[in-house]
């Protein structure tokens, strides 16, 4: 029985010798599951709509979600869209805090999308700003009964006082998905910006759960460029100090980060001071990113392309790591060290090939 496997795996080696990309360093991640709820603008006395939008589905059966918002929002009703099957229902009365929003069905939905969409009434008082939506994930199943996880991204009602007035400007960080151990980037991004010479921004993180490495000026708005002396300063600074207005619309400014442990952990971003070249203040909106940290448990031994089967491609990764024409990372260890000694060798894709190859039931 030897001889087949011999061949197969002088034929893996040849294939690994070819130029070609290592497909699963493009895809070191599952995608999260995600519900996000929209964010929207509208003038005092108005009705807006936000959309609660569930990405990444992997299969839900019951969903119960928490709706909280701002003094200044009352919900007018609350809409199914159809997205999910079973029975919906809500808080009996609109008035509830949080309101509830809950589906119930015989079997899992898998589709994405806007699930629902919630109506919310702006004061007649509410003062002009930002105004949070958040929304809480009490309880998630799939028809096995399996509890299922989603991260969340919460929205905003942004409130104008007269239909005259301009968008709010609005300073953001981005969200990503990663594993622990890993490097990642997230940007500083500039939008509706009415024009400042000083901006000075305070980054906030749990530092259990991330490193600052280095924070980067892209160079786009002028003037001279600061930050805190160590990075292990929080809130850290950076700051942005010139003669004349930048006005662009831009990526502004990078934060690498490490993670240190699975979870997600929120990056947010306040504005200390902000006023243009002729010293009026700027009041400007902040959108805070998230870092979702996946853990090595979450993927299967022998499957790095985590498609749920174990195949001579998981074989062809783990002999390509082997032979230093790939690099090793904590997808790959959790994946691909078969015999758990701390390395990826001929060894463990040997092992994973006979299990590809139906000549072995397990690794």
């Amino acid at each position: 029985m030897k001889k087949p496997i011999v061949g197969i795996l002088a034929f893996i080696l040849t294939v690994c010798c070819l130029p070609v990309p290592l497909h699963i360093t493009a895809a070191a991640t599952i995608p999260m599951p995600v519900i996000e709820i929209t964010s929207v603008s509208g003038q005092t006395g108005d009705e807006v709509a936000v959309s609660i939008i569930m990405q990444n589905n992997p299969g839900v059966a019951y969903l119960k979600l928490k709706i909280d918002y701002d003094s200044s929002l009352s919900i007018v009703r609350a809409d199914n869209n159809d997205v999910l099957s079973g029975t919906f229902t809500t808080s009996k009365t609109t008035a509830v805090k949080p309101y509830v929003l809950q589906w119930m069905g015989a079997s899992d939905s898998t589709e994405n999308g806007a699930i629902a969409t919630v109506t919310f009434r702006i004061a007649e008082g509410a003062v002009a700003g930002d105004k949070p939506v958040t929304v809480t994930v009490e309880e998630c199943y799939n028809e096995s009964f399996d509890a299922v996880d989603f991260s969340v991204s919460n929205g905003r009602v942004t409130v104008n006082t007269s239909s005259g007035d301009e968008p709010f400007p609005v300073i953001a960080a981005s969200s990503v998905d990663t594993l622990c151990g890993e490097e990642v980037t997230l940007d500083i991004s500039l939008k509706d910006n009415p024009g400042f010479a000083y901006l000075k921004l305070l980054i906030d993180y749990d530092d259990t759960a991330l490193t600052l490495i280095e924070a980067s000026d892209l160079g786009i708005i002028g003037g001279v460029f600061t930050t805190s002396k160590e990075t292990t300063v929080r809130p850290y600074v950076l700051q942005w100090m010139g003669v004349s207005d930048s006005t662009g619309n831009v990526r502004i400014a990078t934060l690498k980060f490490r993670e240190l442990k699975a979870g997600i952990t929120a990056v947010s971003v306040s504005v200390a001071e902000c006023y243009n070249a002729e010293f009026g203040d700027i009041t400007i909106v902040t959108e805070n990113g998230i870092i979702q940290v996946l853990s090595a448990p979450q993927y299967k031994l022998g499957d790095p392309d985590r498609d749920g089967e174990i195949t001579v491609s998981d074989a062809l990764t783990a002999l390509r790591v082997a032979a230093k024409l790939a690099d090793v990372n904590e997808l790959i260890m959790a994946t691909c060290d078969v015999d758990d000694d701390g390395e990826v060798t001929v060894s463990d894709a040997l092992r994973i090939l006979r299990v590809a190859a139906k000549l072995a039931n397990s690794l």
